[in-house]
């Protein structure tokens, strides 16, 4: 900002300013070489004006060798100096006898015509190093300080006005009194020197100034946009590589301006940044274009990248400037040239592959080269064209890459903002699909319901403008939405457990027409939609199936392969008392009784695996350790490759049944008053003995004497109290191996199957 205001307050004190003629503004450059003259010493008090040896010039003056061919050929062309050289009057020095006596001080000397008195000024270019200016012997302004150990102002380009009192018509002398600091060169390096008009030299001044702060601040602008496009975008490394070549660019160019010394007033500073910003462009423009045409990294670019590193490093840590210059001409150019061929070679390979990148950037090069070569005809041929041309070309070739930039990101852009389309309609899609799916999760849901349902959220899988409705058939009935229309509608049947085919229905507003997507939704709804209805059906009979396991009497049990309890049904908790809570995960041996053994377990289990099921009765135990008796069938649970995976028992409790089934068949054989056994068992046990074991036995009749008068006297109660008394009498005459049987009411019969004599029979009855 500050260097705005200066310019502005010039422009303002030089802007009312208008000469009559601009024949005296021209450029020392245009004219001869000749015209600068080389003196080796004073030829007058520097605190006053110069005694010179005559007012006109060219003459032959005392000590300007430079008017001795001899000197004159040795300077400027025994050690080869550039081709330009002359024209700016630069001074080569080669021998160090010379480079010792001309890094003190030496004078150039050349003249003017002016025809008239006007306000003039004097831009002397760019010298080296150090300087002051007289004009007509009087010291009219400068540059530096004499004998200080660093550069002082070697690019430091300066306005001096002349004094008109100062002024001849006719012949006037411009002296500049320079003293070097580097060792090989000095003088006028460029610029070169103009003399005229006030008004046209700063115009022509601030032109040029003004036009390096627009490409610097452009530079910048291109900068500071790509690295906000890599902030976004931080996976593609060149857009960073980019920014910070540019930034740098900006940073390099504006230290080569005349604003930084609005800004820092040590020029040692200034070049140091300088030098170090120069080992970074190169460095940096050529990983960007690596990155950008996705080249690989080869052995080259590593051994340049590490010796422009190094080059930083020595001109970071080294404090002489005569070091930096030295490495900036002997070795950053040459290497400079390296990465020119390196990455010259990478674009005409991308060229030959049609990479349209790599064409697009060869644009902007192309132009950079067509106004460098301009550039060096200027120079050197002394053609009639604008000077500067190659910071056209330049900006041409960043621009051209900044442009290429723009169209990847806008590519990215548009590709991103399909994508978010894309994602955006998945998002839809698989909000609705996962609502519809949540229908698996609803127990006890009609297929009514849930094909209602599907109708409302068919719409939502769209985007809004779409307005799509949908219609779904089955078993007669129609589901659709209240907006359904059928102007534009695809469809497709799906399957139903019943073996009839349904169909559902997309229809779309008038001039839309279905893709592929909304084709692909209908697919996978009408497969969810079979999947749903399986499911409802399926429920249905799992709803159905547990209903009936828990109304049925009969106990079920599940255990897995290892006989872990899994499932209980009620009845089992009413058999044998333990809920489901308490059962499960427990073995199935906990309702284990002691009335079987080992081999009747092992007999269960060698056919339960062998045929896959056993049915049979089983002593087991209730949890308040009562034994029960049940009937259970056991049925083993296979898994696709055949192996056993669970176990399912259905079992009665029997106990009850079983005692009625032994009551009756003792009572068929036994006496119910006694509980001996009766005319029929007495007869087949008769059978037995006589037919089968053919065995002898002894065979006793009795009865009891006058037991009518018993019942008569004092009932039937007491008769048959009487009868089970006298039973048990008799019985504890007997041994375990006698059978007694009652054959009437007073009539027993005993049967003895052991030997007795004839005397101790008749003592046993």
């Amino acid at each position: 900002m500050a260097s705005l205001l200066l310019f502005f307050s010039l422009i303002q004190c030089t802007g009312d300013f208008k000469p009559e003629s601009t024949n005296l503004f021209f450029s020392l450059e245009s004219q001869n070489g000749k015209n600068w003259y080389l003196l080796d010493q004073k030829t007058g008090d520097g605190a006053g004006p110069f005694s010179l040896p005559s007012p006109h010039y060219p003459v032959q003056v005392p000590g300007n060798l430079f008017q001795e061919d001899s000197f004159q050929k040795h300077i400027l062309f025994q050690d080869k100096p550039k081709l330009f050289s002359y024209l700016k009057a630069i001074i080569t020095f080669s021998e160090p006898e010379e480079r010792e006596k001309f890094t003190k001080i030496f004078y150039l000397s050349t003249e003017v015509n002016i025809s008239s008195q006007e306000k003039l000024a004097i831009r002397p270019g760019r010298i080296s190093d150090r300087y002051e200016l007289y004009f007509n012997g009087f010291y009219i302004g400068g540059c530096g300080k004499f004998h200080s150990p660093r550069p002082e102002c070697y690019d430091k380009k300066l306005i001096i006005d002349v004094p008109i009192p100062l002024l001849r018509e006719g012949k006037n002398q411009i002296l500049l009194r320079i003293q070097n600091y580097f060792y090989k060169e000095s003088g006028v390096l460029s610029g070169p020197l103009i003399f005229g008009h006030t008004h046209y030299i700063w115009k022509e001044y601030l032109n040029k100034e003004y036009i390096d702060l627009f490409l610097i601040l452009t530079y910048f602008l291109i900068g500071l946009h790509i690295i906000v496009i890599f902030s976004d975008k931080r996976k593609f490394n060149y857009y960073l590589y980019f920014s910070l070549f540019t930034f740098s660019l900006v940073a390099f160019l504006f230290l080569r301006t005349q604003w930084k010394y609005n800004i820092v007033s040590s020029l040692y500073h200034i070049k140091k940044v300088e030098y170090l910003l120069l080992t970074l462009l190169f460095p940096l423009f050529s990983l960007f274009f690596r990155n950008f045409l996705k080249y690989k990294y080869t052995g080259v670019h590593k051994f340049t990248d590490l010796l422009f590193f190094l080059i930083f490093l020595l001109m970071l840590l080294h404090p002489s400037t005569r070091i930096w210059n030295f490495l900036n001409y002997n070795a950053m150019q040459y290497l400079n040239y390296i990465y020119v061929i390196i990455n010259f070679n990478i674009l005409i390979k991308e060229i030959l592959l049609k990479n349209k990148k790599a064409i697009f950037i060869s644009i902007g090069s192309l132009s950079l080269l067509f106004t460098a070569t301009l550039d060096i005809l200027q120079n050197n041929l002394h053609l009639s064209l604008p000077t500067n041309l190659s910071q056209y070309g330049f900006f041409l070739m960043i621009l051209s890459i900044t442009l290429i930039l723009n169209y990847e990101q806008f590519k990215i852009f548009k590709e991103n903002e399909t994508l978010l389309k894309g994602i955006e309609q998945k998002y839809r899609e698989l909000n609705g699909l996962y609502k519809i799916t949540k229908l698996f999760s609803i127990p006890d849901l009609s297929v009514q319901s849930i094909l209602q349902t599907i109708v409302k959220i068919v719409p939502n899988l769209f985007h809004p403008e779409r307005k799509v409705t949908a219609k779904i058939s089955l078993e007669g009935n129609i589901y659709t939405n209240s907006e359904y229309t059928t102007k534009s509608c695809i469809s497709r049947t799906f399957d139903s457990p019943k073996n009839e085919e349904g169909t559902l229905q997309f229809c779309f507003p008038e001039g839309q027409i279905a893709n592929d997507n909304d084709k692909d939704i209908l697919n996978t709804l009408c497969l969810l939609i079979e999947q749903i209805i399986d499911k409802a059906y399926l429920s249905e009979k799992i709803r159905l199936s547990d209903l009936v396991i828990d109304s049925a009497i009969e106990g079920i049990v599940v255990t897995d392969s290892d006989s872990y309890i899994e499932f209980v049904n009620p009845a089992f908790t009413k058999i044998t008392g333990y809920t489901s809570k308490e059962i499960l995960g427990k073995k199935i041996s906990i309702l284990k009784s002691d009335r079987h053994d080992k081999n009747f377990y092992r007999s269960l289990w060698e056919n339960l695996i062998k045929k896959g099921f056993w049915q049979g009765e089983i002593w087991n135990k209730k949890k308040n350790k009562e034994d029960y008796l049940e009937l259970i069938s056991i049925t083993s649970i296979k898994d696709i490759e055949n192996k056993t995976t669970k176990y399912a028992a259905v079992f009665f409790d029997i106990t009850e049944r079983k005692k009625r089934e032994e009551d009756i068949q003792f009572y068929a054989y036994h006496d119910p008053l006694t509980g001996l056994p009766n005319r029929l068992f007495f007869f087949e046990k008769i059978n037995e003995l006589c037919n089968k074991e053919k065995k002898p036995f002894i065979l006793v009749l009795l009865d009891i004497d006058n037991f009518k008068q018993i019942n008569d006297a004092f009932g039937h109660n007491a008769g048959d109290l009487f009868l089970r008394e006298s039973v048990e009498r008799i019985q504890e005459g007997l041994n375990q191996d006698d059978f007694i049987a009652r054959l009437s009411g007073d009539e027993f019969t005993i049967i003895i199957q052991r030997k007795y004599a004839s005397s101790d029979l008749i003592s046993f009855i």
